[in-house]
């Protein structure tokens, strides 16, 4: 028997005006415009003949339709003009020596999940408070309080920046920080994050040997020789006996040591707070040591600096990337981690500056302070 054809059944759209290219993301509707179904609803873009201006239209409005906001309609700062333009001033202050890697790197890291739950093309003025409260409950998902507290922190401080560009943005009750209650608890719960004497102990003898371990290169195992650290020893000693942190023992300056009274006269590189601090013979041995087996700096502005790495470079990510951003990298944190894993005493949490830690947390026992 010979087929029929239907009665009132339109002609297929796509046979009657061919998509511009096979992957063309808009589907060609039966009313004659270009169309997209987003979160259940159909959207419009514009008509077939013109398939470029709705193309795009479907572009700049996607993030917006997929985030369950309104389209914004006219020109204004979007949420990627706002970071980018945000982060370079960031830059240009760990350029000038006002911020440190560790500060932009917080920023940076804020700033992508920002984007990424925003949308890149939403308009900064289109950002409310609801938008502000589900950006909050994906920062909780990720980070424990304390990262949350820094997330909610650094999302402030880049949107009030929208005022430069004459956009003021509203903030509720709902995007705040944890309470006390909640951080003191969480802090409570947390392992502690000191060494015990012991482990220091073991710590030193470890880095005054040389000794061979066996490491996986690309899913290989094969030995590898480790030898004696004086410089990382020196560090060691600095950061118990003084409780210096890394950005601080890598732009430390000779002019700060007075190894021959046993004294440390630096000022915090983080907020630029004086310290004084009486060196231990053990700590000036050490950093005697270290200074002994010096590599030349590559660069003369590093001249001062009483550590450099093999290659000449200060012990800090200083730089920029391939990409041009700042660069961020903790050297001295990755030497020390291969020491904590030799020795298994890798805790969560617990790094080079745990040492820091371990310092202020027995000051606290003492009547005189150190």
């Amino acid at each position: 028997m010979a087929k029929t054809t239907p009665v009132n059944v339109p002609p297929d759209p796509r046979a009657r005006y061919p998509y511009p290219y096979p992957e063309f993301p808009l589907t060609a509707h039966p009313s004659g415009q270009w169309s997209k179904k987003v979160r259940g609803k159909v959207r419009y873009f514009g008509v077939w003949a013109n398939w470029e201006a709705a193309l795009t239209l479907y572009k700049e409005q996607l993030d917006d339709l997929q985030a369950g906001r309104s389209p914004s309609k006219g020109e204004g700062l979007t949420v990627k003009e706002l970071v980018n333009a945000f982060l370079k001033s960031k830059e240009d202050k760990v350029a000038s020596g006002e911020n440190s890697n560790r500060t932009f790197d917080d920023y940076f890291s804020t700033a992508a999940l920002i984007v990424s739950e925003f949308g890149k093309t939403t308009k900064v003025a289109d950002v409310g408070p609801r938008d502000f409260e589900r950006l909050r409950a994906e920062f909780a998902k990720l980070h424990g309080p304390f990262r949350l507290s820094k997330d909610v922190g650094c999302t402030k401080t880049i949107f009030k920046y929208a005022k430069k560009f004459g956009v003021d943005v509203v903030f509720d009750d709902s995007f705040q920080k944890p309470s006390r209650a909640v951080m003191r608890k969480h802090k409570q719960a947390r392992p502690k994050k000191v060494f015990e004497p012991g482990d220091i102990h073991a710590i030193l003898a470890l880095l005054d040997k040389d000794r061979t371990v066996t490491v996986r290169v690309k899913r290989k195992e094969r030995e590898q020789t480790r030898y004696a650290s004086p410089v990382l020893k020196a560090m060691v000693f600095l950061g118990i006996n003084a409780a210096l942190g890394n950005q601080d023992i890598a732009m430390l300056p000779q002019a700060a040591l007075d190894l021959e009274n046993g004294w440390l006269d630096y000022a915090r590189v983080k907020n630029g707070i004086p310290r004084r601090a009486k060196l231990w013979p053990e700590t000036v041995k050490a950093l005697k040591a270290a200074i002994a087996v010096r590599p030349t700096p590559r660069n003369p502005a590093h001249a001062d600096l009483v550590f450099v790495t093999s290659r000449g470079q200060p012990w800090a990510g200083i730089g920029t990337t391939k990409k041009g951003r700042a660069k961020i990298d903790n050297p001295i944190s990755k030497e020390f981690a291969k020491v904590l894993k030799e020795l298994d005493l890798v805790r969560s949490g617990r790094g080079f500056y745990a040492l820091r830690h371990t310092l202020n947390s027995v000051a606290k026992q003492l009547v005189d302070g150190i």
